[in-house]
């Protein structure tokens, strides 16, 4: 049998040792650098496409438990706090794609994927170890640690994040993570904190103005409000979860933006702050017996909420390939051929819709709440069908590349 190496156990990591554990392919070593999963993060939005793969992976009961599912996506003017456009988004995902649209703490999603790892592979996440170095030989792969052991296997996948030491190892052109110029807050405020006037529904929101856009929407099952704000700032360039944020410099950038986000904001008991960064996403996500998943190959900006979609459509897709091919380098090139075109387009549209929505020129910004406005009341289907190529992906149901 195929013995796995996976570096990393964030989503894409603990979901790829599910999808292999589905899959039959013999208990991998997960290699994890922290001394402790800590359910860290700020919430995430999991589509139709991303819980057709955590059904699968038997978790999607737990995760609902713990999620709230919006009934709306509504689009507001971030300055006067009016209603451009509401979506129905509850029910047009139910009837078109028989899978929930969930909001979701990351911690929350990822503690339920690191139990169901220790349940079903006991043992196979080795917490603190530190990847050095990664390489391969005619056979095999290896995982050196930062304390001179070295963890061996017939493939190595790296899940290790937008930093990926093992990135390295498989993009000949190695380019640097890059700085968006944007940074993001995120915070959460305890539904007993709100106000009564200022209390959200039960949607997704999201507020546009100029050089800025700000995402919030309800999580575990509506007692925590997730907000993230997104802004302009050419200097800051730190990127981690852990970073804390200041609100008096939050409620500096959004000046001048609607009372009731205010409100929020003086509300928050958890504020951190991150640089957004991406990659351009490798032709090849592999190198013989080495693949990349998740942002360690496609790290993409927020403004699809694709990021962990496409880690957990890469976890269960690789699973499958190792599954279906004896050859180990034939399979990953596989998964990788099989991924690419979609990621890539996922990628392209995401920074494309960040573009749109933070656009600083009045008239542009005027023309683009025009078009939201109209195309509420008079093209509501036709806004929904742009979103359809997204979430009526089934991973579960792939024919992957040729061999």
């Amino acid at each position: 049998m195929t013995s796995v190496v996976v570096v990393g156990a964030g989503l894409g990591g603990l979901s790829t040792a599910l999808s292999l554990h589905h899959w039959g392919i013999e208990p991998p070593v997960i290699l994890e650098q922290t001394a402790e999963l800590d359910a860290v993060g700020a919430g995430i939005q999991l589509g139709p496409n991303a819980n057709r793969v955590l059904e699968r992976l038997g978790v999607l009961d737990e995760v609902c438990a713990v999620s709230f599912e919006p009934e709306t996506a509504d689009f507001l003017d971030g300055r006067r706090g009016t209603m451009l456009q509401s979506i129905p988004l509850r029910s047009w995902v139910a009837q078109k794609f028989r899978q929930p649209f969930l909001d979701v703490h990351r911690g929350d999603l990822q503690t339920i994927l690191a139990k169901a790892v220790e349940e079903r592979l006991p043992g196979s996440i080795r917490v603190g170890s530190r990847v050095d170095d990664v390489g391969q030989h005619e056979n095999t792969t290896f995982a050196t640690l930062d304390d001179g052991r070295t963890i061996n296997g017939d493939v190595l996948i790296g899940a290790d994040g937008v930093h990926s030491r093992v990135r390295q190892a498989v993009v000949a052109d190695q380019v640097p993570a890059r700085f968006t110029g944007h940074v993001a807050y995120r915070m959460l405020v305890p539904r007993a904190d709100i106000d009564a006037a200022s209390m959200p529904r039960p949607s997704v929101s999201i507020w546009l103005g100029a050089h800025g856009l700000v995402v919030s929407y309800w999580v575990r099952g509506g007692e925590l409000y997730n907000i993230v704000t997104v802004t302009e700032n050419s200097e800051w360039r730190a990127e981690s979860w852990r970073i804390p944020g200041d609100v008096d410099a939050l409620r500096s950038s959004f000046r001048g933006w609607a009372p009731q986000l205010h409100a929020l904001f003086g509300a928050a008991t958890d504020i951190h702050q991150w640089a957004l960064l991406d990659h351009p996403v490798p032709r090849l996500w592999v190198r013989d017996r080495i693949a990349l998943l998740g942002d360690s190959c496609h790290a993409m900006l927020p403004y699809l909420a694709q990021g962990a979609a496409m880690a957990l459509e890469d976890a269960w897709l690789v699973g499958q390939a190792l599954a279906e091919d004896p050859d180990p380098a034939r399979a990953l090139r596989r998964y990788s051929v099989s991924r690419v075109e979609r990621a890539t387009r996922v990628h392209a549209q995401s920074t494309k819709s960040g573009e749109v929505y933070q656009r600083s020129s009045p008239a542009w910004r005027f023309l683009r709440d025009l078009a939201l406005t109209t195309m509420g009341r008079l093209f509501r289907d036709r806004f929904l069908r742009r979103l359809e190529w997204i979430y009526s992906f089934d991973p579960t149901n792939q024919v992957l590349a040729g061999r």
